[in-house]
């Protein structure tokens, strides 16, 4: 319900918040400002916290990294992420370029900011990720297609990523 309440708001994409077995999000620890307890470091517990305190709420991802959070990813997972269809077909699929995965969720929220559509995270909606299930089944070259990934990106958007 909170990804469709909040497309409808704000035409775009909105997105769950995706949590792995250690209770980082996308590889990224969450930030104080979500209002998670610095004694919630479980998954269990941050799972509980925003349950709790943000079924119905959404947020509106900034495009770029904003002073206060250098190292914030504006961006959502696109496993299960909504996108509408008129939006779909606004900006088109996922760009097929980027064949190991990497760092397309990023160039798609990069993509509809700049064709004006909102890129919306619902912290109530909440998903166990269980991130690199694939690319663990290929140890051998993983980071080689991470950074792979990164150089498709910043070829494309021309610019370096901070993270």
């Amino acid at each position: 319900d909170d990804l469709i309440k909040a497309v409808d708001a704000a035409p775009g994409g909105a997105g769950p918040v995706m949590l792995d077995n250690h209770g980082n999000w996308q590889g990224i620890q969450f930030h104080s400002w979500l209002g998670i307890p610095p004694e919630s470091k479980t998954p269990y517990l941050i799972w509980k916290h925003l349950k709790e305190n943000w079924r119905g709420k959404s947020i509106a991802l900034p495009p770029k990294p904003q002073h206060d959070r250098p190292n914030w990813r504006g961006f959502l997972g696109s496993q299960l992420a909504l996108y509408p269809t008129e939006v779909v077909r606004k900006i088109g699929p996922i760009d097929e370029n980027f064949v190991t995965g990497y760092f397309s969720d990023d160039d798609y929220s990069r993509r509809l900011h700049e064709a004006g559509f909102s890129v919306t995270l619902c912290p109530g909606s909440l998903i166990r990720h269980q991130g690199h299930a694939t690319s663990w089944q290929f140890p051998e070259n993983r980071l080689e297609r991470i950074n792979e990934g990164r150089r498709i990106y910043e070829k494309k958007w021309g610019e370096k990523l901070g993270y």
